[in-house]
């Protein structure tokens, strides 16, 4: 969850909520609801205001140094972006593409979760193939660069693909597939056309899920 909030993730079934009390009392419930949870306040007692102590054991942050320490041993040079990558993933993926061009050669890493507004009747994709098919319209041509988009628990919308990497010749494939990108974002259909190019990613389930991992790389 962005900030990582444990009062968040997961719910927050561990971290008492502040005013808990009044708030429920404040709810409209039904009656005999209202008599249910009235009934075990009084039981139970005062609310605790603190919790268990709580360690979070990964985070995006995690994932991203990890990436960052991979790209060094390498031998590229490593940029970290520390703003989340947020908002209607096309318009991420275009940013992300367009800085990635007018940056330095290496590695660029950044996370964050975006947004997909569907129409009537959506294709096939996920959030991470729909900017990765954006950025790839913005790098169309370049022969020295490539973007991964991908879920860091394997899966990417109603798919079993965690994402796709794109790269300058992502969208001639993509015509020589008789397909078209920009109707494919219309279409919300990025899975369909990056499994024709050939730029989607499998991994199966990770285990873990701290967001999205975007890596660019400029050669």
């Amino acid at each position: 969850m962005p900030g990582d909030d444990p009062g968040v993730i997961g719910s927050g079934l561990l971290v008492p909520e502040v005013g808990l009390a009044e708030g429920i009392a404040a709810l409209d419930l039904p009656t005999w609801l209202s008599e249910w949870v009235e009934r075990g306040l009084e039981e139970r007692g005062a609310l605790p205001t603190r919790g268990p102590e709580i360690t979070l054991v990964a985070t995006l942050e995690t994932a991203k140094s990890a990436a960052a320490d991979a790209g060094r041993r390498a031998g590229f040079a490593v940029r970290v972006d520390a703003h989340p990558v947020e908002g209607d993933a096309a318009l991420a993926g275009r940013r992300l593409a367009r800085a990635l061009l007018a940056g330095p050669p290496g590695i660029s890493i950044a996370g964050g979760e975006t947004t997909l507004r569907l129409p009537d009747a959506p294709g096939r994709g996920g959030r991470n193939q729909h900017l990765a098919l954006a950025a790839a319209i913005e790098l169309a041509g370049h022969a020295d660069a490539a973007l991964l988009s991908a879920g860091t628990d394997g899966t990417d919308g109603p798919t079993d693909d965690a994402g796709a990497l794109v790269d300058g010749a992502t969208l001639e494939r993509i015509r020589d597939a008789g397909l078209d990108a920009a109707q494919g974002l219309e279409r919300a259909d990025s899975g369909t056309l990056l499994e024709a190019s050939g730029d989607l990613i499998r991994t199966g389930p990770t285990g873990t899920n701290v967001t999205d991992l975007i890596l660019g790389w400029r050669g």
